[in-house]
């Protein structure tokens, strides 16, 4: 079963590539949560924290949100 999963992973990277999409993997600990998608602003936010305000550019964001565009 892992193998299959492999497979498809791999299908979906190489067929993400050819439509012209970006991969991008991030490692299991790697902090995404908290860092500005237009900056790249570090802020330490606590999990209740939803929206921040970007301390460096001022804009406002969703804390999902941002992690998955960063």
């Amino acid at each position: 079963m892992d193998f299959r999963k492999s497979i498809d992973g791999l299908v979906a990277i190489v067929e993400g590539e050819l439509e012209g999409k970006l991969y991008h993997e991030i490692g299991r600990f790697e902090k995404s949560i908290g860092i500005c998608h237009k900056c790249e602003q570090h802020h330490v936010l606590t999990l209740s924290d939803r929206n921040f305000i970007c301390i460096a550019c001022a804009k406002q964001q969703n804390r999902d949100l941002s992690a998955k565009k960063v």
